[in-house]
C-alpha cells in the first residue's frame, strides 16, 4: 500500500471532518475485499473468469482479507453452474476465503430474489471491528447474466467501476479518511422508492464501492 499512504500524506488531512470523528492512520490501513462471484456456465463464462483474473493482479494493494461470496444453484434456477471449486481453482494461492449460498430464484424468475444478499451480509460479518483503520472494497461480476463481448455496455461499465475502486486504492483511502463510504456512479434517489434524481436516499449505479467497516 506504499502508493496509497504516499498519494494520502501530501493532502490536508484536516480539510475535513471524518464521518465517525477518527482518521484513518496511514500506517495501520488494513484494506480487504469483498466480492460476489456467479460462475455460470455458457457463453458469459469468460466474463467471471476475467473478474477473477482482475482479483489477480490486484490482490497485492489489499493487505487485508479476501473474502469471496460464490452462488450456487437455486431452487428452479435455469442457469448452469461450475462447482465453486472452479472460483477456488481461479483464486488459488490468493489467501481468499469463501463462503457460498444458493441462488435465491422466485417465481422462476432470477431478477425477482435477491440477488447479492444472499452472500453480502455473510461476508459483511466476518469483517465486523471496532477498528477505525479498516476498509473494505466490494465489487461482483457485473456482466455474467449479460451475454455480449467485452466492448459491450455491461462489460465496460465493469470495467469502468473496477478500475475506480480496485485499481485505485490509493484515492480510495484518502476519500475514507473523510467519509464513511465512496464508489463511482453514484445516483441520487432510491433504487426501489423513487427514480433517479428522487427522493434523499442514493445508490452506485452497478454496484462496486468502498466503505469504513467501524
Amino acid at each position: 500500500m506504499t502508493g496509497a499512504v504516499s498519494q494520502w500524506q501530501i493532502r490536508d488531512r484536516n480539510q475535513f471532518p471524518p464521518l465517525i470523528g477518527v482518521p484513518i492512520e496511514p500506517d495501520k490501513l488494513q484494506s480487504h475485499i469483498l466480492y460476489h462471484v456467479m460462475p455460470v456456465q455458457g457463453e458469459t463464462e469468460w466474463v467471471w473468469r476475467r473478474h477473477m483474473q482482475w482479483l489477480r493482479e490486484v490482490r497485492s494493494a489489499f493487505n487485508g482479507r479476501m473474502i469471496i461470496g460464490i452462488v450456487t444453484p437455486g431452487n428452479g434456477d435455469h442457469y448452469q453452474y461450475f462447482d465453486p471449486n472452479a472460483v477456488k481453482e481461479e483464486l488459488a494461492g490468493m489467501d481468499g476465503e469463501f463462503i457460498e449460498a444458493p441462488n435465491d430464484v422466485r417465481n422462476g424468475v432470477h431478477r425477482q430474489g435477491i440477488g447479492e444478499g444472499v452472500l453480502f451480509p455473510l461476508m459483511l460479518d466476518r469483517l465486523r471491528t471496532n477498528d477505525p483503520n479498516h476498509i473494505m472494497t466490494y465489487g461482483h461480476c457485473k456482466g455474467v447474466t449479460r451475454p455480449g463481448p467485452p466492448d459491450s455496455a455491461p462489460n465496460r461499465w465493469a470495467e469502468a467501476m473496477f478500475d475506480t475502486t480496485f485499481r485505485n486504492q490509493g484515492d480510495v483511502a484518502c476519500m475514507l479518511s473523510h467519509l464513511g463510504v465512496c464508489g463511482p456512479f453514484l445516483m441520487r434517489g432510491g433504487f426501489r422508492a423513487g427514480l433517479p434524481g428522487v427522493g434523499p436516499h442514493y445508490f452506485f449505479s452497478g454496484t462496486f464501492y468502498s466503505m469504513r467497516l467501524a
